[in-house]
């Protein structure tokens, strides 16, 4: 297919006349050359050929060079391209960086927008650059405070002559891509991406309204505040506020696109979009709900801010009418906040496996199917297309009801509900109900407050640091719990002063019947009188909008047919947030999840809480779960309890062992499934013949194919899995998931009194580190040299006076060694 438009031929030709140039003018006019013959049948291309030679030696002004104001003279550029050649690449890398950063930095200054393809390249060579806005202050982003990141590179060799023509299109030649795919999504409105650069810039100019009392300051303070109730710990800097701001305009602007196939140009529409009101017009509820965002709809802020929508507004150029993947995924994993996500634990679900766990599981026409830490919305979306494969003849309105996800993050919560409005695409226009969207932000792991049952009834509700308790007896549905907030929040605005508990529980005579609790008006009181003085002190925008999603898991006791998902991969240890270590203490004792050895129980992994309590808490007797796990449920010594069936209530029918899947996830995985099982210890053990299940293994293309790509380059060998003890003392058993029944090593090891401590490394921030710059999935790193930077993951673990020093170097590809440690290694039984 390749070879019929290009012939390689010419490639081969170009590749050894450059290895023998012996300068960099040499090159670039046999380049032109080439271009010009490879694309000699589209004029268009031909006449951006000619702007690359006319630009040669382009003069650029206002560059800082030590402190005074210069010239500059770029190799080649055009309104959309700037070129630095280089007679050897390897060699003059870093000054070729630095030669673009400093064409950029003058292009800045002189006014121009960032609509720049950045290469630096001698022929064979090419490497692309962006802004890095995540190391700089965002005001910097302008001046000379900024950095250049690699995000793509293609090394021209025999092995890929048919594929250079196609690199180039895409990187000098290629017009907006209309195809809504991941990967076009993620490079249109990325994190080095031209509308991500600009949005930012306009955003930027905003800033200053902090230091007064505008819409902006308080919409700050109460993003600020809501996080920090969310996670304890975040980065709260007008920087990711920012960031955060551009998702939900580009969230909003993709959903008003599928919905409607036009452009929200004018100012009435934009600010519809923003405020939410339009979608309620468009007969989708729920998509837009008090959020942190509004003020960017503001007349203050909205013509500062012309360039941002403008920008996003290319959206509209999409066909979003057949999406098959979770196309926000990348852009949602770039901005979100990685170090906030990282810190929750978070891995993202390829397509391919989610869609081959909904097909594992027997879906129906009523089922009812959950995501209790949902992220962008993969699996809500496979949900949705497995349903609609199933029974085409399902109305949106009906699918949106049958699909539930919650997450803890606003934005991801925005992002989701976009991913299902995508999934549920023409549908929407043709619903005759309104489409209600069930995505709530909230933390599902929410317990009611009691000490010997966690299924009481009376929950501590949060408003403005104040704690209040609510019996939600008689309270039988979220719709019921929502009017009963809304009518507080109501009140709240229709009357100035504060009213008396006796005028409110006389006001509200028409929504408190017998069925409910007698506590219930007088603590609505409570919490009406907290939203008041919050209001009346200019703090209470959020809070309706906090109470009506964060408490919602309430309400979703035993409802679901199916549970699905990839929970948290963190560790208790890595909780900083001291209240809620103490909720996933009392979750982990309660479903006997904790381990055996108490000093295991700090490398307990959160999502083996979520599993306990989403299969005794949200999932109907009938019910099955699919959860995506570390591997190190399989083998570790925290999660004993899971495979020795010791956890009240849940029993394993199935396990994937994702292994030797690759490019996966950078921790080894499997998936589980589970069932209800009975509630006393032991009883729910793996049969001495074992479950059923797969090793899976293969070599993919890149992580993020769909599920017939994977279909052909993956194998699922049925295995049978087995429980089996390793290793037992007095203190102490090891156990795994094996493929091999019966017991092995019984006994200690002979020089486990030899040690206190394995095989270690200290400090590791200073030698477990990440690659700091586009790699594609797959890529040859041989003979390489590569930016790199501290894992996040061993700065979290580092402890003082190393805890915080963090590495930003390069260094040569032949000193990185992929590393596993010993959580993710199973035992060995020969």
């Amino acid at each position: 297919m390749l070879e019929s438009l290009f012939d390689p031929a010419q490639t081969e030709q170009l590749y050894h006349d450059l290895r023998r140039a012996n300068s960099e003018a040499a090159k670039k006019e046999r380049f032109l050359t080439y271009v010009t013959t490879v694309f000699r049948r589209d004029e268009k291309i031909q006449s951006f050929i000619r702007e690359i030679a006319l630009g040669a030696e382009t003069s650029v002004a206002n560059i800082i060079r030590d402190g005074r104001s210069a010239r500059g003279r770029a190799d080649s550029q055009t309104d959309a391209v700037i070129i630095e050649w280089e007679r050897d690449l390897t060699r003059t890398g870093d000054h070729a960086r630095e030669q673009l950063k400093e064409y950029l930095e003058g292009n800045w200054r002189s006014g121009q927008e960032y609509k720049f393809t950045l290469l630096a390249t001698d022929g064979i060579r090419w490497r692309r650059y962006a802004p890095d806005w995540s190391h700089v202050e965002v005001d910097e982003l302008m001046g000379r405070g900024f950095e250049l990141r690699e995000v793509q590179s293609f090394d021209l060799s025999p092995n890929n002559f048919a594929e250079f023509p196609f690199f180039l299109d895409e990187v000098l030649f290629a017009d907006e891509r209309k195809i809504a795919t991941l990967e076009n999504i993620r490079a249109n409105f990325g994190d080095t991406s031209r509308a991500f650069i600009n949005s930012i810039t306009a955003l930027n100019r905003c800033l200053p309204a902090l230091e007064r009392q505008s819409e902006l300051t308080v919409a700050f303070e109460q993003w600020n505040r809501f996080l920090s109730i969310a996670y304890g710990q975040f980065d709260n800097s007008p920087k990711l506020f920012l960031v955060h701001t551009y998702l939900s305009v580009f969230a909003k602007f993709i959903a008003y696109s599928v919905i409607t196939k036009e452009t929200a140009s004018e100012d009435t529409t934009i600010r519809d979009v923003l405020s939410g009101r339009i979608f309620d017009r468009l007969n989708v509820e729920r998509f837009v709900e008090d959020d942190f965002f509004h003020w960017v709809a503001s007349d203050e802020f909205l013509s500062e801010l012309r360039p941002m929508f403008r920008e996003i507004g290319q959206i509209d150029s999409y066909d979003f009418t057949e999406v098959q993947e979770d196309i926000l995924k990348g852009v949602y994993q770039e901005l979100i906040d990685l170090e906030t996500r990282h810190a929750l634990g978070e891995y993202y679900t390829p397509d391919w496996l989610c869609e081959r766990v909904m097909e594992e599981l027997p879906l129906e026409r009523t089922s009812s199917i959950l995501d209790p830490a949902c992220g962008s919305g993969s699996f809500l979306r496979a949900g949705i297309a497995r349903l609609r494969e199933q029974f085409p003849d399902l109305g949106a309105e009906k699918l949106a009801e049958q699909v539930v996800g919650i997450d803890i993050h606003p934005l991801s919560v925005l992002i989701a509900k976009t991913t299902v409005l995508l999934a549920l695409g023409e549908t929407v226009r043709r619903a005759r109900r309104p489409v209600t969207l069930h995505i709530y932000l909230a933390n599902s792991l929410l317990v009611p407050r009691g000490t010997a049952d966690l299924f009481e009834s009376t929950f501590q509700m949060t408003v403005d640091n104040g704690s209040y308790a609510i019996d939600t007896r008689g309270v039988s549905a979220p719709e019921a719990f929502d009017a009963l907030v809304t009518f507080c929040d109501e009140l709240v605005d229709r009357y100035s002063e504060l009213l008396t508990r006796d005028r409110f529980l006389h006001l509200g005579t028409s929504i408190f019947d017998d069925s409910q609790s007698p506590d219930l008006p007088s603590q609505l009181y409570d919490l009406y009188r907290a939203m008041w003085i919050a209001n009346s002190e200019g703090r209470d925008s959020i809070w309706k909008f906090i109470l009506q999603n964060s408490y919602k898991p309430i309400f979703l006791m035993g409802r679901f047919d199916f549970i699905v998902g990839n929970p948290p991969w963190l560790t208790y240890a890595g909780v900083s947030n001291g209240d809620y270590q103490n909720l996933l203490r009392t979750l982990s004792d309660h479903y006997r999840v904790t381990p055996e050895n108490k000093a295991n129980f700090p490398h307990l992994e959160i999502a083996a809480i979520f599993l306990a309590h989403s299969v005794n808490y949200f999932m109907k007797r009938s019910g099955r779960l699919a959860f995506v796990l570390p591997r190190s449920f399989m083998s570790a010594d925290q999660h004993d309890a899971t495979r020795a069936g010791n956890v009240a209530g849940l029993r394993l029918y199935s396990i994937w062992d994702l292994n030797d899947v690759a490019p996966l996830f950078r921790v080894p995985c499997c998936v589980m499934f589970a069932q209800h099982g009975r509630q006393n210890k032991g009883e729910n053990a793996l049969p001495e013949h074992g479950i059923d299940g797969y090793a899976v293994a293969g070599r993919l293309r890149r992580a993020q194919v769909h599920l017939s790509e994977a279909r052909a380059n993956l194998t699922w060998e049925r295995k049978r899995w087995f429980y089996s003890r390793l290793q037992s003392t007095k203190k102490r058993s090891k156990s795994a998931i094996t493929t091999n029944a019966g017991e092995a090593l019984i006994g200690t090891n002979a020089y486990t009194s030899s040690f206190t401590q394995g095989a270690t490394i200290v400090p590791r921030n200073f030698f477990f580190v990440d690659i700091d710059q586009h790699i594609d999935d797959g890529e040859d790193l041989s003979d390489r040299v590569l930016a790199l930077r501290t894992s996040n993951a061993a700065d979290r673990e580092a402890k003082k006076p190393w805890k915080g020093l963090k590495i930003h170097e390069r260094a040569e590809s032949a000193l990185f060694f992929r590393t596993a440690i010993s959580r993710n290694i199973l035992p060995s039984r020969s």
